[in-house]
């Protein structure tokens, strides 16, 4: 089985740490919007809260490409997760999944 590979074993441990802090700050920027909400401030928590738990499932989709061996379309959902991940998120998960996509692009390029 190919996630037998060193790398992609470490890919996945990032995107799934990702996934995990994403829902957490979803989740945490949704309370936050709603306690908010009645001095006008918390739309804008609900909205990256929704942005934030759709990351989260952009990562859980992520890891499915991985588990199906389909490692070229993976590139493709990383960098669209990484874009979000430091727009919308903490810092945090998007330099989590800088790391990911770098690991990936090593992996492909030993693999060419």
């Amino acid at each position: 089985m190919i996630l037998a590979n060193h790398g992609l074993v470490i890919i996945k441990d990032l995107i799934y740490i990702s996934k995990i802090l994403a829902f957490v700050v979803g989740v945490s920027n949704i309370i936050w919007g709603s306690i908010t909400v009645t001095i006008g401030i918390g739309s804008i928590g609900i909205a990256f809260g929704v942005i934030d738990l759709w990351l989260s499932y952009e990562c859980h989709r992520a890891l499915a490409l991985l588990r199906l061996e389909r490692i070229r379309e993976l590139g493709d959902k990383l960098i669209v997760a990484l874009i979000l991940g430091f727009l919308f998120t903490w810092l945090s998960v998007g330099i989590i999944l800088l790391l990911a996509y770098l690991k990936y692009r090593k992996l492909i390029t030993r693999i060419r």
